[in-house]
């Protein structure tokens, strides 16, 4: 949640009125008006949570049920960072490659961090963002590919969407498209020595 003595009384003031004209909660707003969120993408993804909460309440999650899909766009990979404002995210990902990446051969090498130790149907339950998730590939949505990057010499973190490689794999995927950062390609293919470009 965004709080601090480094918010001013404006930005206060204007996450008040984001939230009174779009009904977002106040954390939300606030990142809005501090530039950390996309207004537009904000509101999509919490009238997204509200729909997705209905629709849960009758739904009995099986392994295999959807089928990922993956919005290559690269004006949305932005998106990959969770929303992250699309300033930010040009200015720390300068370039990026595109990548199909083999889950059985990325999976064993995830940092701890970056792993799961819940069964698929555990993460269903206890993950809101797996949920919404779900119910986006139930609608047929696309999502930005998951960003991944070097940890160590061994092993790769996934810098941004954990749920999107984590229910992919649930979900039976063999191969997922996955964004690297040029200057860590090299990093990447030691140890994903299967991984191609995209096309």
């Amino acid at each position: 949640m965004d709080s601090g003595d480094d918010i001013t009384a404006a930005t206060r003031a204007k996450a008040t009125q984001i939230q009174s004209q779009y009904g977002l909660p106040y954390s939300v707003a606030l990142s809005v008006a501090r530039g950390r969120s996309e207004l537009s993408i904000a509101v999509e993804r919490y009238r997204e949570l509200i729909d997705e909460i209905e629709w849960t309440k009758g739904f009995k999650y099986v392994p295999g049920v959807f089928t990922p899909r993956w919005d290559m766009d690269p004006s949305r990979y932005y998106l990959s960072r969770d929303g992250m404002a699309i300033g930010t995210f040009a200015t720390t990902y300068p370039s990026l490659d595109l990548l199909r990446v083999q889950l059985a051969e990325l999976m064993p090498k995830l940092h701890f961090s970056s792993s799961r130790a819940e069964t698929p149907l555990q993460q269903w339950e206890e993950r809101d963002k797996t949920r919404r998730l779900g119910y986006r590939w139930h609608l047929g949505r696309a999502v930005s590919p998951p960003l991944l990057n070097v940890y160590s010499a061994s092993e790769i973190a996934i810098a941004g969407g954990m749920h999107r490689v984590h229910l992919a794999f649930a979900e039976g995927a063999q191969t997922i498209p996955a964004l690297v950062e040029t200057k860590d390609a090299a990093a990447i293919h030691v140890l994903l020595p299967n991984a191609i470009p995209w096309v």
